[in-house]
Parts: structure tokens; C-alpha cells; sequence
């Protein structure tokens, strides 16, 4: 194999390498929006996309206190005002790896929100340092600022359905672009009754047609 064939299999692999991580970034962000659109918070949830010694930072013109660690973080959002319907519109995303385990992303949105606490709109940034253990399918959020780029003047637009799916296909996405990865992480997510159209026409209808 010459030189020439070795770089260009190594720029494949790192580029899906990066590609499946950002999907794996992509799946956190867009779950944790769900977890504040959601009805009720489900924490169990919300907690498994941070880590143990999470430290969130907020900013200070929103009168609520930073916090470190995972269940003081899950003991503030518990607190938060109910009744109140949020939406989180992804703008933009970048991602920088810092390390074998460890990547930094600056994310911006447009939130919304109204409710009996408040009603009103802001762009904000998130800046995000990610923990990836190898052991597990995504990575944890280990430090999280908060800072309001903008107030808007923008109507509540529900989001919280798209930010589902966004979630869902982000991770079906990271998990065929694992280098290496097995086909069995994906059964929980086909459903019995699954038909997968190929792009030639071929139809599948089983896990293991799916697999193979």
C-alpha cells in the first residue's frame, strides 16, 4: 500500500472520527433542550448528560445561581418555576477537541419562554466542555457558561418535538459512523415493525437485515 492510499484512509478515519463525535454533541445538546421543554423534567434523565462534578455557570442578569456538581444542578432546575413552556431554536455550533476524551463547543440558540414566571426571547451562548468516557456512548457535559448575546422580540414557537427527533437521528447518526462499532446499540431504536428502504430500492424489515 503506497504512502499516497495510507493518508488518505487516515483523513477518512479522522474525518469520521470528528464527524460521529459531533453527532455524539449534537445528541446531548439536543437532549438537554428536551429536558427543559418537556412537561415535567425527567431528571434521571437530565442527570445522565452531566457529569458527576458538573459546574454550571449563569449569568448573573438572570438572578440564579451557579452550581457545581450533578445533583445541585438537578436541585436548582427541580426548583425552577412550573408551568412555564420553553422552546430552544439551534443557531449555531462549533466544536474544538482539546484532548483524546475531551472537546470544547460553543453553541448558540434563540430561547423562548412564557409562563406564569415570565414571558420573552434571547439569543444566547452556551460555552461547553464535553467528557467522553470510553465506556459509554456519549459524552457528559462537564462545564457549562451561560451568557445572554441578545434580548429578542421574537414570538413562543413550540420546539421541543423537533429537538426529539433531532436527538434521535443525531445519535443514529454517531452510531453508524463509529469506526468499528457493532449494529446492536441500534435494536433499541428500530421498532419491531421497521421497514429501511436502501437508496436502491432494497427493503429491509429485520434487525439482522438491518445489521448485516
Amino acid at each position: 500500500m503506497s504512502d499516497n492510499t495510507t493518508t488518505d484512509l487516515d483523513r477518512l478515519r479522522a474525518t469520521l472520527a470528528a464527524s460521529s463525535y459531533e453527532h455524539r454533541v449534537l445528541t446531548v445538546v439536543h437532549r438537554s433542550y428536551c429536558g427543559y421543554e418537556a412537561p415535567r423534567m425527567n431528571l434521571d434523565l437530565q442527570g445522565e448528560l452531566v457529569t458527576d462534578d458538573f459546574t454550571m455557570h449563569r449569568p448573573p442578569e438572570g438572578n440564579i445561581p451557579s452550581v457545581h456538581g450533578r445533583q445541585a444542578y438537578l436541585d436548582s432546575v427541580s426548583a425552577l418555576p412550573a408551568g412555564q413552556n420553553n422552546a430552544h431554536h439551534l443557531r449555531t455550533l462549533a466544536i474544538e477537541h482539546i484532548g483524546a476524551n475531551n472537546a470544547q463547543a460553543v453553541v448558540t440558540h434563540d430561547f423562548e419562554t412564557v409562563g406564569p414566571a415570565m414571558t420573552g426571547a434571547a439569543r444566547l451562548r452556551y460555552d461547553l466542555e464535553f467528557v467522553q468516557e470510553p465506556s459509554e456512548r456519549l459524552p457528559r457535559i462537564s462545564t457549562m457558561g451561560e451568557h445572554v448575546l441578545t434580548y429578542q422580540q421574537t414570538p413562543f414557537v413550540a420546539a421541543y418535538a423537533e429537538n426529539r427527533v433531532l436527538a434521535f437521528v443525531h445519535y443514529w447518526l454517531s452510531l453508524l459512523e463509529q469506526l468499528g462499532a457493532d449494529a446492536e446499540p441500534l435494536r433499541e431504536l428500530l421498532d419491531a415493525d421497521v421497514t429501511m428502504t436502501l437508496t436502491d430500492g432494497h427493503v429491509l424489515h429485520t434487525f439482522d437485515q438491518i445489521a448485516a
